[in-house]
């Protein structure tokens, strides 16, 4: 979801959400997906602006995201996206590091 709302920012707003989804579903498709993530990461460390915007969603993240890791009985899909929270919180703040 992070590199979703990575490229929504850095691609102009001619492209919908779909378009997004679809690079995406072709980097998969063509195992580049890391390599798109680096790319992403790369213009991130170079970007005074992008690194500034995710350090503040990683700040909102964090804030809003240890309801949802902390939380009792959660369902499965709760787990799932609990870890999924803590898994890109973890990646974002290496590559921000």
């Amino acid at each position: 979801m992070a590199l979703f709302k990575a490229l929504r920012v850095l691609l102009p707003k001619s492209y919908t959400d779909d378009d997004v989804m679809d690079v995406l579903d072709k980097a998969e498709e063509d195992g580049k997906s890391q390599e798109l993530f680096k790319e992403v990461e790369q213009e991130l460390h170079e970007s005074g602006f992008f690194k500034h915007a995710a350090q503040r969603w990683l700040n909102l993240t964090e804030k809003y995201g240890k309801a949802l890791t902390d939380k009792k009985n959660q369902t499965d899909e709760e787990k799932i996206q609990a870890a999924a929270t803590k898994d890109t919180l973890a990646a974002m703040k290496k590559s921000l590091s």
